[in-house]
């Protein structure tokens, strides 16, 4: 595996762990890094759960910490009943 797939895998790795509020109302802003394969990333992120429960939202960024470019953008929206 080359490294520009080990930072990708990184990278989405880090994005994966960010944590998420569980109380209605509550929005919550992140941080996490990992470790692939001698490859370090970061992401932070920030998500908010509506006040009623139902819709929550997730934005995050991250990147590797080598020094290369490698920077991967999401956002979220989900809806629960």
């Amino acid at each position: 595996m080359d490294k520009r797939a080990k930072r990708g895998t990184a990278i989405a790795g880090a994005m994966g762990m960010l944590p998420q509020p569980h109380l209605s109302g509550k929005s919550m802003v992140s941080a996490a890094t990992t470790n692939y394969r001698g490859q370090q990333a970061i992401a932070v992120g920030y998500s908010r759960l509506a006040d009623n429960g139902k819709h929550i939202i997730k934005l995050s960024g991250a990147s590797n910490t080598s020094g290369k470019k490698d920077v991967m953008i999401g956002a979220a929206y989900g809806y629960s009943w």
